[in-house]
């Protein structure tokens, strides 16, 4: 869904139709709220062989899609003009997001150690991927013990601008269950919330399958 409730009280749908079951061609089609209707198919077929469609982030009017391999593009789709192009991958990321209009990745850091994280964001023109922030959560081990931040156990839900261009902050789920807002202007840390088990659930498996996917909850007067 492209929906921008400071814009527009009108939504799109972008559906994406896959042609053949053992192919990854597509045909792209917009359903608009202010017509009530589905428009004929955008363009050709598009192939969507390297990307992540599970993920689709929308940003700035258009619709973007990771790839899993550096050396493929990445793509995204103009909601308004109905095309699609392709923008700059990135080697490594853990999770791809918008806030406030800055669309950016997260992943582990090349340069430091486990716990050095890098934020990058997508230029306007999108020509490349900027380094922002690179985040050592070695510091983290005064808010919380050891263990809850060993390997593979530390895994980043969110960037979120503040109405402060001043202040940024990164969501973390840490350990098994508990969940952290740092800001990386003034380098602190808040404890958000402890997450509630599925019953049934042990320390073991929260461990293994530690990732999970969150929601954005926005407020908004306009009905969808």
């Amino acid at each position: 869904m492209a929906f921008d409730p400071s814009k527009s009280i009108h939504y799109k749908v972008v559906l994406l139709d896959r042609l053949r079951e053992d192919d990854h061609l597509y045909q792209i089609h917009v359903y608009s709220s202010e017509t009530n209707a589905w428009g004929r198919p955008s363009g050709d077929h598009y192939s969507f062989s390297s990307v992540d469609l599970d993920n689709g982030v929308y940003c700035n009017g258009s619709i973007h899609w990771i790839s899993f391999w550096p050396d493929e593009p990445s793509k995204y789709f103009d909601v308004d003009q109905e095309r699609l192009f392709p923008m700059p991958s990135s080697p490594f990321f853990w999770h791809f997001g918008e806030s406030r209009g800055h669309l950016y990745l997260t992943g582990h850091s090349v340069f430091g150690t486990k716990f050095d994280i890098e934020v990058s964001e997508m230029e306007r023109d999108y020509s490349k991927w900027s380094l922002k922030y690179r985040i050592n959560f070695n510091m983290m081990l005064n808010f919380v013990s050891k263990e809850m931040i060993a390997p593979r156990t530390l895994s980043v839900l969110g960037l979120i601008h503040g109405k402060d261009e001043r202040d940024v902050f990164l969501v973390c789920f840490v350990g098994t269950n508990m969940i952290i807002s740092y800001n990386i202007k003034n380098d602190t840390f808040k404890k958000l919330d402890d997450v509630v088990h599925h019953p049934g659930s042990s320390s073991q498996e929260l461990r293994q399958y530690k990732s999970c996917r969150v929601y954005r909850y926005i407020e908004t007067l306009l009905s969808v």
